[in-house]
């Protein structure tokens, strides 16, 4: 038997940057990896392409997912916490033991520290509009390929793809509609509501009346 020696393990290829900077700045919001939209970002200011919104863009960034190296295996993301509070104050309904009803202060601190409250003009509400839709692209994913979201009671089979729409649907009208209705923020939160909802209707255009 002859001596077997281990091949070389191939470098992982990073990103094309340069051929999706081409499509700046769709390609941004159109990347899932944190890493990659800092690599896209860094990138845009380095090449000098829409100076005048990367700032914002790169405030928004912080916010969703800390100022540090984006180091480790997973990047929390603030955006999805904060979805996840807002399914868990759907839950309660924002009570407390001698609460008289929901206190919209809780929404309002929950938003007011991802930069829901930041945007100066209309262009900074157009970035602000961007990232939500890019967090609705995002949960619709995560939904899509978890497999526990995914199967019948007790884990076994697999929902059909009708099902899984309308569970997915479900949620969105929970945190978009439903607890801005709950906390009398519907208007406050319409620029929120408005872009996660458009993100589930443009992913299932055959479901869109689910969130009404």
């Amino acid at each position: 038997m002859e001596f077997r020696k281990r091949e070389p393990k191939k470098k992982e290829e990073g990103p094309d940057l340069q051929q999706k900077m081409l499509n700046w700045p769709d390609c941004y919001y159109r990347e899932r990896e944190p890493r990659i939209r800092k690599q896209l970002l860094d990138e845009a200011d380095r090449q000098h392409l829409t100076p005048e919104d990367n700032g914002m863009r790169r405030k928004l960034f912080t916010l969703r997912y800390g100022d540090g190296k984006l180091t480790g295996e997973s990047v929390p993301d603030n955006y999805i916490k904060a979805w996840i509070e807002m399914r868990f104050l759907s839950q309660n309904g924002g009570r407390g033991l001698f609460s008289k009803g929901p206190n919209p202060k809780k929404i309002r601190k929950l938003f007011e520290s991802i930069g829901y409250y930041d945007a100066a003009d209309q262009s900074e509400r157009n970035l602000l509009y961007q990232e939500f839709y890019h967090l609705g692209m995002l949960y619709i994913a995560l939904c899509q390929e978890d497999k526990q979201y995914n199967t019948v009671v007790l884990g076994f089979g697999r929902i059909s793809e009708d099902s899984q729409a309308r569970k997915i649907a479900g949620e969105f009208r929970t945190v978009a509609r439903d607890v801005p209705e709950a906390y009398h923020m519907s208007e406050e939160l319409e620029l929120f509501s408005r872009a996660v909802s458009d993100a589930y209707r443009d992913m299932f255009p055959d479901y869109a009346d689910l969130l009404d």
